[in-house]
């Protein structure tokens, strides 16, 4: 070695050869006496282990990121869960799970049919999967003999289930379709085994609706109506409101409609009055004029009266006089009450939204046939051939998807918060598919029989008709 300059000595390198390296060979490459396909392998099988580390680190990965988006997703969708007729997750397709011939009705997450047995009139309660949870029987000893026997329509009151019986129809709870007239018997009954609780005689009952734990009873004697909230499990009256306008002359009383919305009672059609549900403070009544029913409509801020050929007047809680606005009521077939300033109105065929406490006309949009929801400062319009997702306030458009024209059967406004149903054509089919309720993006499809709609939500549970069967799907 080449000596630097002074100071610096020759040094040599040795070192020990290599097991069956020749000493003559040191500092050369040996050749390689194994062949490279050989060679290659034997990497391979050193490094997939490595490999196989890694894809399972990726698995568990995705499976923890998958499991935290499922449960964020839940949190959402239970944070929506109260709102009525919102529907169970939606983050997968719903199939079927079970059915039954006749009618049914959903409540509270049971699904009731009624049926005659050697022992008389028996309602069934199924859970969610088709298991029966009680049976309990109907005295139809008090029930009217008309055709077709006793048939209960059950509303949910906290730990009972209250039915309106009546031997030749129904009069569904918190709606104003009467099918068949008013109960001839109030049966209340728990809900979680079925014990009958307590029997009441339901003569001049009209409508009742459900408060809490309580009822809300609209009663008719002559011309005049009386509104009272009882404890349906001990008969104790809480407060009774006589209304003080009669009904107008050739106005059936059973037309009347009585609901609990944000916390008032509404009576609307053959009279028009809205109650304090908490006192029974009476805050305003007003008779049906002769051009058509009176509407009302009750949120957190106030409530608004619509009377045929009069309009729409505004009134805050306590009853004090606000907006006065033209056109008729729109119903949302879905809502969580946001934005309770905001009403929506029918004008000259177009749908208006107003700021009824400044009194201003915000937006307007053309070809609405249908509101199908109203939830957290959103709302889903269909027409004109789509469903369009606009911001209540603004009016902006924030997406919208074609539906077919001919629609076949109806497809309800179903939303668990987070994605709505639609109905899609494509490849010469029909699908069910959810999208994104604030960006409309696709998450899920599926395919829908010929003339079947998708589900629609009843008392907690996804449901369909088809012919005679009430069908429960999962969810």
């Amino acid at each position: 070695m080449a000596r630097g300059g002074d100071g610096m000595v020759d040094v040599e390198l040795d070192e020990p050869p290599l097991d069956g390296e020749p000493a003559a060979d040191r500092g050369r490459p040996a050749a390689p006496t194994v062949p490279l396909g050989e060679r290659l392998r034997r990497a391979a099988r050193r490094r997939w282990p490595v490999a196989v580390v890694a894809v399972l680190v990726l698995g568990v990965s995705a499976r923890v990121s998958d499991a935290a988006a499922a449960r964020d997703d839940a949190a959402v969708v239970a944070g929506f869960s109260a709102v009525p007729g919102v529907a169970p997750s939606l983050r997968v397709a719903p199939r079927e799970v079970w059915r039954v011939e006749g009618r049914a009705q959903t409540v509270a997450g049971l699904v009731l049919t009624h049926g005659s047995t050697p022992d008389g009139v028996v309602l069934t309660a199924r859970d969610a999967s088709g298991g029966v949870v009680w049976t309990a029987p109907v005295p139809t000893d008090r029930a009217s003999p008309a055709a077709g026997g006793a048939r209960p329509d059950c509303a949910a009151a906290d730990d009972v289930l209250v039915c309106e019986v009546t031997g030749g129809g129904v009069r569904a709870p918190n709606t104003d379709a009467v099918l068949g007239g008013p109960p001839d018997m109030l049966l209340t009954v728990r809900s979680d085994d079925g014990t009958t609780v307590r029997v009441e005689d339901a003569t001049g009952v009209v409508d009742v609706a459900v408060a809490d734990a309580d009822l809300v009873v609209a009663r008719v004697e002559g011309a005049f109506v009386t509104v009272e909230r009882t404890d349906p499990r001990t008969g104790e009256v809480r407060w009774s409101v006589p209304l003080p306008q009669p009904l107008a002359d050739g106005v059936p009383p059973d037309t009347l409609a009585i609901d609990v919305e944000a916390g008032l009672v509404t009576v609307e059609d053959a009279l028009g009055a809205v109650i304090d549900v908490d006192d029974g403070t009476l805050v305003g009544a007003w008779p049906r004029p002769p051009a058509g029913p009176i509407t009302v409509d009750a949120t957190t801020v106030g409530f608004t009266v619509w009377r045929p050929a009069v309009g729409a007047s505004w009134f805050d809680r306590d009853g004090s006089v606000g907006a006065w606005f033209p056109g008729d009521p729109v119903r949302t077939e879905v809502s969580d009450g946001s934005a309770p300033e905001m009403v929506l109105v029918r004008i000259d065929g177009s749908l208006q939204a107003v700021d009824v406490r400044e009194g201003f006309h915000l937006w307007t949009r053309s070809g609405v046939e249908r509101v199908l929801l109203r939830i957290d400062g959103l709302v889903a319009l269909e027409g004109d051939g789509a469903v369009r997702v606009v911001d209540l306030r603004t009016g902006d458009l924030l997406w919208s998807v074609g539906v077919p024209g001919d629609r076949g059967p109806d497809q309800a406004a179903v939303t668990d918060g987070v994605r709505l149903l639609v109905v899609a054509e494509r490849d010469g089919g029909r699908r069910l598919v959810a999208r994104d309720l604030r960006t409309g993006s696709e998450r899920w499809s599926t395919p829908l029989q010929p003339g079947r709609a998708g589900p629609a939500v009843e008392g907690g549970l996804l449901v369909s008709r088809e012919g005679r069967d009430h069908v429960v799907w999962d969810g």
